[in-house]
């Protein structure tokens, strides 16, 4: 993974969070720099794990990253994610009615389905929804501008394809 993709990364999504972005720059000493607490948790947890699951552990903290079990979610977890991104930003993207779509929408056996159901349905507002890896058995979500969608798609942890941003479509 080169470092600079990730810089990106976290400059796209986290909308340059200066402290995050000096952690993925120095890294090898992070467990020592003075960051805010969820960060600081985040380190705490994950650094042992390398970059890109600090990354994930304060996504979740901060609630950039919406967690969804593989399974399915337990009510409205993929609307859920597009209201917080429209709030944190400001914006009104998303219509009642197509939310109220989106959460109406059924299927069978995981999760996955209802993410392509959605991102079909937004395709036109130039949105969609990002499943950030996280090697274990659930999703961690966010929404992100399709315009940048070649920066975000990343292979975080460098090791495999299942390490890879993707865009569930």
């Amino acid at each position: 993974m080169k470092r600079e993709e990730i810089l990106e990364f976290i400059r796209i999504v986290f909308k340059g969070d200066d402290e995050l972005l000096r952690v993925a720059e120095e890294f090898e000493n992070a467990e020592n720099l003075d960051v805010n607490s969820e960060l600081k948790e985040a380190i705490e947890e994950n650094f042992e794990y390398g970059i890109g699951s600090v990354i994930l552990g304060y996504g979740l903290n901060k609630e950039i990253f919406e967690y969804v079990d593989w399974k399915g979610e337990m009510d409205t977890e993929v609307t859920n994610c597009l209201t917080k991104y429209e709030m944190s930003e400001g914006l009104d993207i998303f219509s009642n009615s197509l939310l109220d779509e989106i959460d109406e929408y059924e299927y069978e056996e995981d999760i996955v389905k209802k993410i392509e159901y959605a991102n079909k349905k937004i395709l036109d507002t130039g949105y969609g929804i990002f499943s950030y890896p996280t090697e274990s058995d659930f999703f961690a979500l966010f929404v992100g501008k399709l315009s940048d969608k070649e920066k975000l798609l990343i292979n975080i942890f460098g090791d495999s394809e299942d390490s890879e941003v993707e865009y569930i479509i």
